[in-house]
């Protein structure tokens, strides 16, 4: 990692120490916020899927698999036991 970059985040994790809530208007409900280094050279152009996939959040995978699990999945034929009759939820 290149020095000043180094330097830079070092920098905001000592910031972020010393005041870990920092309120970011219409997000009250939020989370912390967490530094981090984008590397280009080794994690490839910086945007939300390639952030996603780093951080574990998505992982690919191939339409096969998903059109093998897909018709594996067993639908209702019919829906002859489902009723509304208000007399049997009494």
């Amino acid at each position: 990692m290149n020095k000043e970059t180094n330097k830079i985040l070092e920098t905001l994790e000592l910031l972020l120490e010393s005041c870990p809530c920092i309120n970011i208007p219409g997000h009250e409900d939020g989370g912390y916020i967490y530094p981090f280094v984008w590397e280009k050279s080794k994690q490839g152009e910086f945007n939300a899927l390639n952030l996603s996939l780093s951080k574990g959040w998505l992982q690919l995978t191939d339409h096969d698999a998903i059109r093998t699990s897909s018709q594996a999945i067993e639908y209702a034929k019919s829906f002859n036991s489902f009723s509304l009759n208000e007399d049997e939820f009494s």
